[in-house]
């Protein structure tokens, strides 16, 4: 009788950021990869859009740094303003950058190394030896890993049928604006960068920053707002008239603005979970569909890249030997690398809150995230 091995060795669920990175770092390896998304195309999202230092080392490490888009000069210092007072910070290099059309560019670097299809995922079969996938069209993949990293926010149904679940902490939240702005008398900003620091116990605002990306200034607006609190709907309608009634002598600071171009705000609401219940064998969950980050942090590509770097280390090693076990699993949620950037961004959140919310509201939050500590 003859005996059919798998249709891959890793099947990446999720062609994002994550997904498209990891199947890059594949690509020297002997590993057949398939790479599985809903859309040809990574469609519009307001999702990270500054690469930190850190962020742009690893990228450069994976051979992607020239993938961000746009391939604009970096920025190497920023002019801060606070209490009254404005001073400037060196931060090595940084880049803004466009989230979508940086996904997409990462996508077609990683597409020619693998197979690629579009469609739905509808069901997965995992064990120790082989996993099984089965798209919308009724095509079946099967593989010796199978990779999640769909994103997050909201649970993937693929998750929970597999009983993981998010633990959440629902008075750790964030919620961002972003918008292009440019100085009303048509001139360049005298800086590289902008932030402006507000006593976030006054109003939950953690701060306000501004950057290039490409051509464009942008602004991002940090917030610890719940999404149904009547200031989102104002920051989202007169976006300008907020700013200045938040951010006194902000306008003086760079001159007075104005939107540009006919976008809405974008906003990005999310609060603090970790999937629980991902020890288990034949699957890993990385990037934010493991565990969201605070955009004010700028924790989030570290998490996502330092996912991939782990993991694309340790998948080969876990192929030279037969099954794809619990043991294996664990090495990559009890990296040192992985836990440390995970544990960082979850300690800045904290950090965050504790400046912005009732010490009655902090002793609560600081009770739940401690039975999150570690992972199961």
């Amino acid at each position: 009788m003859t005996t059919y091995g798998p249709s891959h060795d890793v099947i990446i669920i999720g062609a994002g950021f994550a997904g498209s990175c990891l199947a890059w770092m594949l690509k020297d390896q002997p590993v057949r990869v398939a790479l599985i998304d809903r859309n040809l195309q990574y469609p519009p999202s307001f999702r990270a859009e500054k690469l930190e230092q850190q962020q742009a080392d690893l990228l450069d490490k994976f051979g992607l740094l020239e993938a961000r888009q746009p391939l604009a000069d970096p920025i190497s210092q920023v002019e801060c303003f606070r209490k009254g007072q404005r001073y400037h910070e060196d931060v090595g290099l940084q880049y803004g950058i466009h989230y979508t059309d940086t996904v997409n560019q990462l996508r077609t670097q990683a597409l020619p190394h693998v197979d690629f299809y579009q469609g739905k995922v509808v069901d997965v079969i995992t064990s120790s030896t082989y996993q099984q996938v089965q798209l919308e069209n009724g095509k079946k993949l099967t593989a010796r890993l199978l990779v999640l990293a769909t994103g997050g926010n909201v649970i993937n149904p693929l998750a929970f049928k597999l009983g993981m679940r998010q633990q959440a902490t629902r008075e750790l939240r964030s919620l961002s604006f972003a918008f292009d702005i440019c100085r009303a008398d048509g001139q360049p900003y005298d800086f590289q960068s902008f932030n402006y620091f507000l006593d976030p116990r006054e109003h939950q605002i953690d701060y306000v920053t501004l950057f290039p990306i490409g051509d464009s200034v942008r602004i991002n607006l940090f917030t610890q707002w719940h999404p149904k609190d009547m200031r989102v709907r104002a920051m989202r309608r007169s976006p300008m008239q907020e700013l200045d009634e938040y951010f006194p002598g902000l306008f003086e600071q760079i001159g007075d603005s104005v939107l540009t171009g006919s976008d809405k705000v974008a906003l990005f609401p999310t609060q603090y979970y970790q999937l629980s219940k991902v020890e288990q064998p034949g699957i890993v969950v990385i990037g934010d569909e493991f565990q969201s980050v605070s955009p004010a942090t700028g924790k989030g590509l570290s998490k996502v890249l330092t996912d991939v770097d782990v993991l694309s280390g340790l998948i080969p090693q876990w192929l030279e030997t037969d099954g794809m076990t619990v043991d294996k699993i664990q090495q990559f949620y009890r990296h040192p690398d992985k836990q440390a950037v995970d544990s960082l961004a979850k300690r800045e959140w904290v950090y965050l809150a504790d400046n912005a919310l009732h010490p009655e509201i902090i002793s609560k939050v600081k009770r739940k995230l401690a039975k999150l500590m570690g992972v199961g």
